[in-house]
């Protein structure tokens, strides 16, 4: 899952597509009342329907396909703070396992 990259030492490396989803999310917090739920966390998060599950509740779905642990304590600011939820969803540590990770080796 290291999709042909370019290892650079020491470097943290991330995925185009988790930069959109991440521009993505800050983006939609113009467009968002407070005290609504939050899911956070990874792909489990972004491709489940939560609207589905809880369909009497206004849902804010900031997952991240592929997000690390480190990922999403970057974003954290951004992808729940200012978002000013009710209630947070979190779900972290699955892309920590395995060779997932997109960190360069040492």
């Amino acid at each position: 899952m290291r999709e042909n990259m370019i290892f650079n030492p020491s470097i943290y490396q991330l995925r185009e597509s988790s930069l959109k989803r991440m521009l993505a999310i800050i983006n939609n917090q113009k467009n968002v009342t407070n005290n609504q739920i939050l899911f956070f966390g990874d792909s489990i998060f972004e491709f489940c329907d939560v609207k589905r599950y809880f369909p009497n509740n206004k849902i804010i779905n900031c997952g991240i396909a592929g997000a690390t642990s480190d990922e999403l304590l970057w974003i954290i600011d951004e992808a729940v703070i200012k978002y000013h939820p009710q209630k947070v969803f979190i779900h972290v540590g699955t892309n920590d396992l395995g060779n997932t990770t997109m960190h360069s080796p040492p």
